[in-house]
């Protein structure tokens, strides 16, 4: 259920910016695949996925991508110093050193 509500809070987030084309990825394949399908079910998300669903709409091209946790370190790390705060904090340009830290670990890895 966070996931879906983490996958619903970046669409809106991303239609409030103006991006018109967006890619989502999530861990949760569960979510993954009920966001790619529009069958109903009787989930706990199901409402969740129902306004992703509708969301989805807002954009000219929007792809869901399921990642798994070891290719999710930076957004673990990111989750992690986003508690920190007591209000919510959004970085768009910069990102904390320790997410930076991991992105070019990562980066040095794949070369």
């Amino acid at each position: 259920m966070a996931e879906a509500k983490v996958c619903e809070k970046a669409m809106s987030f991303s239609k409030e910016l103006g991006f018109i084309n967006v890619e989502i990825e999530g861990e949760a394949l569960t979510v993954i695949n009920k966001v790619k399908n529009i069958k109903k079910d009787h989930s706990e998300a199901w409402v969740i996925i129902s306004n992703i669903h509708s969301l989805k709409y807002d954009f000219d091209s929007i792809v869901f991508k399921h990642i798994n946790r070891q290719g999710n370190k930076a957004t673990h790390v990111l989750a992690k110093e986003g508690r920190r705060f007591s209000n919510p904090r959004i970085w768009i340009e910069d990102a904390p050193l320790a997410v930076m830290n991991v992105i070019l670990t990562e980066c040095k890895l794949t070369t």
